[in-house]
């Protein structure tokens, strides 16, 4: 699924509607992102702990906002917003760091991993695991 789609149809994208913080339009796949999805980050980490729940919105979301974010054509983070939008990124990696071992759902596994890849650096690594499911992966290493 989509994960603009998963979003709007998941426990996290309902509790953002009803707050008003998300309309269900605007989040894409296509990779352009702008200010309002930077300083959305936050807000999904904030009410991801707040959740309590092992889901697959807030990391799937955070990664693709975050890897479009060096994009040709996208705006730069704003300097006032710097120091919260990254301290975000490394607060869930550090919650994804725990939750991983409290699932067995593959692709939560896969967006988790994505975000401790990226706030460690690894950013090919992070798109590799939010981009591609397992099949796709194994299916690129047997052409390689």
């Amino acid at each position: 699924m989509a994960p603009a789609l998963y979003l709007r149809s998941s426990r996290l994208g309902r509790t953002l509607q009803r707050h008003g913080t998300h309309s269900g339009k605007g989040c894409t796949t296509k990779g352009d992102v702008g200010e309002a999805s930077y300083a959305a980050v936050p807000h999904f980490v904030r009410i991801h702990r707040k959740l309590g729940a092992v889901e697959f919105d807030a990391y799937a979301i955070v990664a693709i906002i975050e890897l479009a974010r060096e994009k040709r054509g996208n705006p730069q983070l704003p300097e006032w917003l710097e120091h919260d939008y990254f301290a975000a990124i490394r607060k869930l990696a550090e919650i994804g760091a725990v939750e991983v071992f409290h699932t067995e759902v593959s692709e939560v596994v896969r967006v988790i991993l994505s975000v401790v890849a990226i706030a460690k650096g690894l950013r090919i690594h992070g798109k590799f695991l939010v981009q591609y499911s397992e099949g796709e992966l194994l299916d690129m290493e047997s052409r390689a």
